[in-house]
């Protein structure tokens, strides 16, 4: 059954025709069969008298199994009412119009359209017949449905619809809905007939309105995002979908449809989020849903990767390209990645620390925190990175500090009870010599003291005298080492003769405790080495000595021999070994064993004296030798100390070629304080100490000179100006460099800038590090220190007189 609709919305619909005139004879009933519309020729009583093969066919429709046609069908069945008004309406004004709902036979729901018109007969004037012309409006009732199902659906929406007209030059708007006159405030008749330009305003959004004009150039959809303005002047983004309606027939566009959504809110919401996004310090990443692609990027993930420009990070696959293979906690990268990105798919925020690679390949460590998000309907993540490599660096350096500080403050607690151990012990070692020297000094008053028993307090008084320089001459060089003061005195020396002649020395020591001191040499040994002897003896007689004290059975021995050290010190090394059978040291005790001020416990301080600076000097000026001294014990049984020395290039010979006995012989010439050769001279004295003064006097007096005394720098330079211009100056000044007054150091500046040609030697308790190049460098041509060495000042007054006689 044909339908007279054609198209869809907006499709025009063929009326009915009419398929005789009111006047037409009976002889136009033969045009029945040829009309396309059913057609039927109706008795003045309504009957049906006949109709078209159309009409059979909608009532008569023939079976698929045998052609038989069925009754003619009542048209009023479904609308008797409907039937009747048409008749009715027909009778009154001779033709008559009406729409009523029908069931075919085949069961099937229509809608007819009836048309009713009176025929006349040719010698009657009242109506012969009526034609009835039936046309099936089913299909355009229900595209009138639809169509006004669509317009209340776009009237109903919440975004603003636009028709425009395609073929007008302006594209004049020809329909807009509610929606649009809410969102920009015009009315209908106010935006019909005109372009949507009028929305965009005077500051135009050039780049979305290029791309609408390019649009409907093409002839073709687009997407963007505009900036409009409402009647009022307020501005709001609006995402545009525009899409052309073509004509099917004509295949032409005939319009434009434009949808318009208010985004206002999320473009602001995405500037500001982009002014942050740009701003921060931190590298920010949105990532796809599975992290393998760099969707968007601010510039400080740039410059955080290295990457050059944007186009690097883009390209970049964020696992592979920008994180190392396994993490700092031995996970494998993708692993762990794989355990985040199902986390975030779930909405959960992830935080975490994160091994990352720069493009140029540094490794650096990142705080990474993701969070899951929703773009275009799509998930992805944005991942926001903050460098940890300063902050990391500072908190190591904070740790180490706090570390350093608290090894600082044991240090200082320890220090300072080994400080306190070592006044304690220095208040025991000062005083008990003191204790003999004041005693022996009071008993020399003692008139009734025979020779032998005034020789025993001598030397008692010399002998601790002697002690408390040694004490103090430990300090001193302790004092030097700490601040890298030290000087060492290199010369050619024997190694085997001075350890025996210092075992010699010993010897009475320990046969006074009934050891047995012994020494022994094995295979070839260095003839002579570079060294300080000083020290080499310094060393050597605290092993000897330490080992002796804290023996107080058995023996005492010294080994000799030679070590092939190259991997360690690159050359051979002297060894001495000093083992002893004395009463050994825990285990425990052996990291403090050198240090400074310490001793094994004070029960051994009490017990065997000391001040515990033997051990640390004797390792630290081995280290300045290029040696060690090391040490293995077992506590009850015994010690070991072995002191390792460079050989350097010397000769070796075997030991029993460099003799059983020997004297060290130096190779600098010293006078003996047992020399009696008389000196002659003037000397001028400059001390304030009135009892140095009368020591000194009567030692210069001994040797033979005439000595005057000036009790400080000031009487010191008159009393040498006035002999010089007297024509009887001195031979030789000897001075003191810390006097009231007027010092040494401004004496001695003001006699050079004087010209006075008279030698001068210091005499003086200034004996750290640096006093000896600051007297020197006030003028004085030699240097002695306090306690007064006789010999030394014998041999050094005989040196400058001998120089001023020449």
């Amino acid at each position: 059954m044909g339908s007279n609709i054609h198209g869809t919305a907006g499709a025009k619909t063929r009326s009915t025709p009419d398929p005789v005139s009111e006047t037409a004879p009976a002889s136009s009933m033969g045009l029945l069969d040829a009309h396309p519309l059913p057609t039927a020729l109706l008795s003045r009583d309504g009957h049906i008298l006949t109709m078209n093969q159309a009409a059979r066919d909608l009532f008569h429709p023939r079976r698929a199994v045998d052609g038989d046609q069925g009754p003619v069908p009542n048209l009023a069945t479904d609308d008797p009412t409907g039937w009747r008004r048409l008749l009715d309406t027909a009778l009154t004004d001779g033709r008559s119009w009406e729409t009523l709902r029908w069931t075919s036979p085949s069961g099937t729901p229509m809608m007819l359209r009836l048309a009713l018109r009176r025929i006349h007969h040719p010698t009657d004037q009242g109506p012969a017949a009526w034609m009835l012309a039936i046309d099936d409006i089913s299909e355009q009732a229900e595209h009138r449905k639809w169509l006004q199902l669509l317009e209340r659906a776009v009237e109903s929406s919440a975004n603003g619809i636009i028709l425009a007209d395609a073929l007008s030059a302006e594209q004049p708007v020809v329909y807009v809905n509610q929606a649009f006159e809410k969102l920009t405030g015009y009315s209908r008749h106010e935006i019909i007939g005109h372009n949507c330009r009028i929305l965009q305003g005077d500051d135009r959004d050039q780049p979305a309105a290029r791309r609408i004009r390019s649009a409907i150039e093409n002839r073709c959809s687009a997407t963007t995002v505009v900036r409009n303005y409402t009647k009022s002047g307020e501005m709001f983004h609006c995402e545009l979908h525009l899409s052309p309606i073509v004509d099917p027939i004509t295949n032409q566009v005939t319009h434009f449809l434009g949808i318009q959504n208010d985004v206002t809110d999320r473009i602001l919401a995405e500037q500001r989020f982009t002014t942050l996004f740009e701003a921060s310090d931190f590298a920010h990443l949105l990532l796809d849903g599975n992290a393998r692609r760099v969707v968007e990027l601010n510039s400080a993930a740039v410059r955080m990767f290295r990457a050059g420009d944007r186009a690097h990070l883009l390209a970049a696959n964020p696992i592979v390209d920008l994180s190392t293979g396994m993490q700092s906690d031995g996970q494998i990268t993708t692993d762990r990645a794989r355990t985040i990105i199902e986390r975030l798919h779930a909405g959960s925020t992830q935080s975490f620390d994160w091994l990352l690679r720069r493009l140029d390949g540094e490794v650096f460590p990142g705080r990474v925190t993701a969070v899951p998000l929703q773009v275009d309907h799509a998930q992805h993540m944005l991942v926001i990175i903050q460098d940890q490599t300063e902050t990391l660096r500072r908190q190591r350096a904070l740790d180490d500090s706090q570390a350093r500080l608290k090894t600082a403050l044991l240090q200082a607690q320890e220090a300072n009870r080994a400080k306190s151990e070592f006044l304690a012990n220095m208040s025991h070692e000062i005083r008990t010599p003191m204790t003999a020297i004041l005693g022996f000094s009071s008993l020399l008053r003692a008139s009734d003291l025979d020779r032998q028993r005034l020789d025993e307090c001598i030397d008692a008084i010399d002998r601790n005298g002697r002690h408390l320089v040694e004490l103090i001459n430990g300090i001193l060089d302790l004092s030097r080492i700490e601040v890298g003061r030290v000087q060492l005195d290199i010369e050619p020396l024997s190694p085997v003769q001075l350890t025996r002649e210092l075992v010699a020395g010993m010897r009475t020591h320990a046969d006074a405790k009934g050891l047995d001191l012994s020494i022994a040499c094995h295979g070839p040994l260095p003839e002579r080495i570079e060294s300080d002897s000083l020290r080499f003896r310094q060393i050597v007689l605290n092993l000897l000595s330490n080992a002796i004290k804290f023996t107080e059975r058995g023996s005492v021995q010294v080994n000799l021999r030679t070590e092939d050290g190259r991997r360690e010190t690159g050359g051979p090394s002297l060894v001495i070994e000093v083992q002893d059978t004395g009463i050994g040291i825990p285990e425990s005790n052996m990291p403090r064993l050198f240090d400074p001020f310490e001793q094994v416990d004070a029960s051994t301080t009490r017990k065997y004296g000391g001040t515990g600076l033997g051990l640390a000097l004797s390792r630290q000026f081995a280290r300045l030798l290029g040696g060690e001294i090391t040490v293995s014990s077992v506590p009850g049984s015994g010690s070991r100390f072995t002191f390792k020395l460079p050989v350097g290039d010397g000769r070796m010979v075997d030991a029993r070629d460099l003799g059983e006995t020997a004297q060290v012989q130096s190779t600098k010439a010293m006078t003996t304080l047992t020399s009696t050769q008389p000196l002659t001279g003037r000397v001028l004295v400059v001390e304030d100490g009135p009892d140095n003064q009368r020591l000194i006097k009567h030692l210069l007096t001994k040797a033979g000179l005439t000595v005057a005394l000036a009790d400080n720098g000031r009487i010191g330079m008159d009393s040498a100006l006035a002999a010089e211009a007297e024509g009887h100056p001195f031979d030789l000044i000897l001075m003191d460099m810390q006097m009231p007054e007027m010092d040494g150091y401004q004496a001695t500046r003001a006699l050079k800038l004087k010209g006075l040609p008279t030698p001068i030697i210091a005499l003086t308790a200034h004996a750290m590090k640096g006093d000896r190049e600051a007297c020197l460098k006030a003028g004085c041509d030699d240097y002695l220190t306090k306690p007064i060495d006789r010999g030394a000042l014998r041999a050094a007054i005989a040196k400058w007189l001998s120089r001023r006689a020449a």
